[in-house]
Parts: structure tokens; C-alpha cells; sequence
């Protein structure tokens, strides 16, 4: 992702260039997304589908980037962080969440998707708010991106997923507070033992992953962390552009979470060997 070039304004009379929403090739680009769907992603009893195709990140940047040369979308702009990070992971992410920032500041005022004429902030600033929320969608979004994908794969016990880092810091109870309402208690004793085996599988692999890759785990954790800091710049974004109070305007505390719980589980790994390291 070229974030010079994205922010750079488009020549012409428009430095957002022109709406783009109906292009055939808007449409197209969204058509390769498609295997990103989390009914192609998971398999019917919930589990990652490991042999589900794959989304060609690569040509999704490519032809976002030529799309974006003619107009910026902040949908198109979501799409290019996603990009972002499946083709350069925390570190790409958290340089596209720098750049959308950057871009509410810079083009509030020409940005597509228009603003809406309503006397209200919120009502008005709707449609840009709705295409940031595709960072925070599990379905096709940026948010099923990091929990459906496999940031680690540790020699001895497999793949990790996004989403095993972020549930291994869950209690039994807060665990239980995300499932299913109405289960029995028997089906709730099934959920914590699960819940407890892998939490067990995912503190070994990150303390393995810590022990064996230092410098990697080292860099995830500060991806993880710019990312958390990312998305609160562009909350904040948001809110000078609009005038709403915090709160009122855009949030994104499932993305937050995420990644506070993901960077939370790498810390424990690498905090668990340096306890073992330490001398006594």
C-alpha cells in the first residue's frame, strides 16, 4: 500500500476525485472479496475452514490502488487495509489505519461517500461512519480478517488463529457471556472445558513463540499495540470532523478489544519466559 500516493490530493477540480460507489470495477474488486465471507471462512459447526479459497490480496491492492487514483471511497480505503495486513500484517495494518486518520483530516470535506444534507452531525456524517464499521465487521470485514486468519503457526502445536489469541485472555465467565443464551448446564460445561483446552494450547504457543522467535514475537506485540493506537487516532478523527462528542461518533470497540486481547496474550507469553529466564 502506496499511503503517500493515497494521500496525495487527485488532480482536478476535486481532490477526492469523483464517486466511484457504481463503477464496474468498484464492484468487481468487491466480487474478489467474496471468499472472505465467514460462511466460506468457517465450517458449519463454527471451526476455521483450512481449505477455503483464498482472497488475492495481491490483486486486490492492485486494482484498488488504480481505482483509488481516479476517486477516494472510504470503503475503497477500508478494503486497501485490509489488503494492507493480509500482505504485511500488524505492521501494514496499523500504516493503514494511519492513513484513513490522515485522510478524515485532509479530505473531510471532499471525501466520498458524501455527507448527507441533515441538520444533525450524526445523521449527516452516516454513510462514512457505515464504511468504517466494515473494519469492525466479522462477516466481511477487517474484523473477520484477524480472527478467522493465522498469524502463528508454532513448531509442535500448529496454527494459532487471531481468534484463539484473542479468546485465550477470556475468563469461564466472560467466555460464557459471548455464547449462546438458553444452554443448558450441560452444554455449558462442554464450552468451559473447551474454553480451557484452548486456552492451555495457546499459552503454550506463545510462550513457545516467544522463547523460539523473540525478535518476531517482540514485533507482533508492537504491531498489535500501534493498531490499538491507530484506531483510537481514528476514532478521535472522526470526532473533530464531525463535532460529536466522544462516544457519539465513530466507535469501534470489538476491533479495540480484539487487539487489546491479542496483544494482552503475546505479553503473557513473553512475560511467562522471561519469568523462566530470570535470574534467581
Amino acid at each position: 500500500m502506496d499511503v503517500s500516493t493515497l494521500l496525495a490530493p487527485i488532480e482536478g477540480p476535486a481532490p477526492s476525485g469523483v464517486e466511484l460507489r457504481h463503477d464496474d470495477r468498484f464492484l468487481a474488486i468487491d466480487r474478489l472479496l467474496d471468499p472472505a465471507d465467514k460462511s466460506v471462512r468457517l465450517n458449519p459447526d463454527g471451526s476455521i475452514n483450512g481449505g477455503a479459497p483464498q482472497v488475492s490480496w495481491q490483486l486486490v491492492s492492485d486494482q484498488g490502488m488504480a481505482l483509488a487514483s481516479e476517486g477516494r471511497d472510504l470503503k475503497l480505503l477500508v478494503i486497501l487495509v485490509r489488503a494492507g495486513f493480509a500482505l504485511d500484517g500488524f505492521g501494514g495494518l496499523a500504516q493503514g489505519l494511519d492513513m484513513l486518520t490522515q485522510t478524515l483530516a485532509q479530505y473531510w470535506d471532499s471525501l466520498h461517500p458524501a455527507l448527507r444534507e441533515r441538520p444533525d452531525a450524526k445523521a449527516a456524517s452516516l454513510p462514512r461512519a457505515n464504511a468504517l464499521k466494515d473494519l469492525e465487521n466479522d462477516d466481511n470485514g477487517l474484523l473477520g480478517d484477524l480472527r478467522f486468519g493465522f498469524p502463528l503457526v508454532v513448531r509442535g502445536i500448529g496454527p494459532i488463529s487471531g481468534d484463539d489469541l484473542a479468546s485465550a485472555v477470556l475468563s469461564d465467565f466472560a467466555m460464557l457471556n459471548r455464547a449462546a443464551s438458553g444452554l443448558s448446564q450441560a452444554e455449558k460445561d462442554a464450552l468451559v472445558s473447551a474454553h480451557g483446552q484452548r486456552v492451555s494450547r495457546v499459552s503454550a504457543a506463545s510462550r513457545a513463540f516467544a522463547a523460539e522467535q523473540p525478535e518476531e514475537a517482540a514485533a507482533m506485540i508492537a504491531g498489535l499495540e500501534a493498531c490499538t493506537a491507530g484506531v483510537q487516532a481514528l476514532e478521535r478523527a472522526f470526532e473533530a470532523a464531525t463535532g460529536l462528542p466522544e462516544g457519539q461518533a465513530l466507535v469501534l470497540p470489538e476491533l479495540r478489544g480484539f487487539l487489546d486481547n491479542a496483544a494482552a496474550t503475546l505479553c503473557a507469553g513473553r512475560d511467562a519466559v522471561a519469568g523462566l529466564a530470570a535470574p534467581e
